[in-house]
């Protein structure tokens, strides 16, 4: 059984790839490549996503 702390963090990780995901949208590889605006949101929506993950104690 998954803590409340992790069960959260799973449910943040999952909302920012979605989100990463709904930036992206349908644009061909190279095009989201070439819009540097695009691809940096969409990295940092994963970079946000996988936070928890590099440091589950926020008091560390």
């Amino acid at each position: 059984m998954l803590s409340d702390r992790t069960r959260l963090a799973l449910f943040d990780i999952r909302d920012n790839i979605a989100l990463a995901r709904s930036i992206v949208g349908d644009l061909p590889e190279a095009t989201f490549r070439a819009d540097k605006r695009t691809f940096y949101a969409a990295a940092v929506e994963t970079d946000i996503a996988d936070l928890p993950l590099h440091n589950p104690d926020p008091t560390a």
